[in-house]
């Protein structure tokens, strides 16, 4: 098992690059990971999305096609 490859290590790019930028497009985001990890990223970018999804550490606009990291969560855990 390589995990280096992996949901968890692709979320953590992910939220590496979303740190630095705060928010980013669909397609650079792929193309920094494309370029860190190799092609191997396009099965697990997908999943990766969902899972911090899920987590409720990112959302994504439609409109401008691009990722949002959402800093804060009060106790409701609603954003701020």
């Amino acid at each position: 098992m390589n995990l280096d490859l992996s949901v968890l290590k692709i979320s953590a790019l992910i939220l590496k690059e979303l740190l630095k930028k705060h928010h980013i497009k669909y397609d650079e985001l792929l193309t920094t990971l494309v370029k860190r990890v190799g092609e191997d990223v396009y099965y697990l970018f997908m999943p990766s999305l969902s899972f911090l999804y899920l987590q409720g550490v990112l959302i994504y606009h439609q409109n401008s096609d691009a990722f949002e990291y959402i800093r804060e969560r009060d106790s409701k855990n609603e954003i701020k």
